[in-house]
């Protein structure tokens, strides 16, 4: 089974590959539809659409905001890049927490622990779990 370090890398490469294709406002409105249509699933990603109704889903919500045409290119790299891999897709919240985090681990060599733990809404311990986490 992939680790999670792994699923993460493949969907950075995938939403990577749309901010590439499509530009930083495109890319991230088509991110940001896949992560409102299948956040918080683990989805074993089929090689097509036909059949599969979470795809198949995502496949119209695609079309109604890109149109067809986009709707289906967005689509093809989609299945291209997962299909046949067990994906867990990220929610909001766990976006959100990771982001926070980061920005955390890169303040916490300037702003001190407590200082952190106040910006943020945080314990001081909590700051410090995420300070010290890999």
């Amino acid at each position: 089974m992939p680790s999670r370090r792994d699923n993460d890398k493949t969907l950075t490469r995938l939403f990577q590959g749309y901010v590439n294709d499509f530009g930083s406002v495109a890319g991230g409105k088509i991110i940001h539809e896949i992560i409102f249509e299948l956040g918080g699933l683990r989805l074993t990603i089929p090689e097509h659409c036909a059949g599969n109704e979470e795809m198949s889903a995502l496949q119209e919500h695609l079309y109604q905001e890109f149109g067809e045409a986009s709707g289906n290119c967005i689509m093809k790299k989609f299945l291209l890049e997962l299909g046949g891999m067990r994906i867990s897709f990220p929610n909001f919240h766990s976006i959100y927490i990771k982001e926070r985090n980061q920005r955390i681990k890169n303040l916490s060599g300037k702003v001190s622990i407590p200082e952190l733990a106040e910006r943020f809404s945080l314990s001081k311990v909590q700051v410090w779990r995420i300070v010290n986490e890999e």
